[in-house]
């Protein structure tokens, strides 16, 4: 079950720190326990895309084309600096590990909260 559907299914969630994390898409608002995420409208988009498919790593390509709406001359190093934020954000609030990356492929939530992937710069 993704954060998303357990944000409309109280009780209900997966393991780990993901199981923490609740969006509510209408009113584009994103909370890690008690602590609501001030997120621009590109982390969100991002943090959206990403908990869509817990574990399984988005590409950079998919990425673009799904929070940038494939906007031109949007580059790798884009993604990059809004996982960075969104990831800073989320270690604020308690979520640490939560957000990994693939080098060179792009990003994935992980529900177990491991941080055995790469960080973002």
């Amino acid at each position: 079950m993704s954060a998303i559907e357990a944000s409309s299914n109280p009780g209900a969630g997966s393991e780990g720190v993901l199981a923490r994390l609740s969006i509510d898409l209408r009113a584009r608002r994103a909370v890690v326990g008690e602590g609501e995420l001030y997120l621009s409208a590109r982390e969100f988009d991002l943090l959206v895309a990403l908990v869509r498919d817990p574990e399984r790593t988005i590409t950079y390509e998919e990425l673009i084309g799904e929070v940038f709406a494939g906007a031109a001359g949007v580059s790798r190093r884009m993604v990059d600096a809004n996982a960075a934020r969104l990831r800073r954000k989320l270690e604020l609030r308690g979520a640490p590990g939560l957000l990994g990356r693939r080098q060179g492929v792009g990003f994935c939530l992980l529900a177990s909260g491991r941080s055995d992937l790469a960080r973002p710069g």
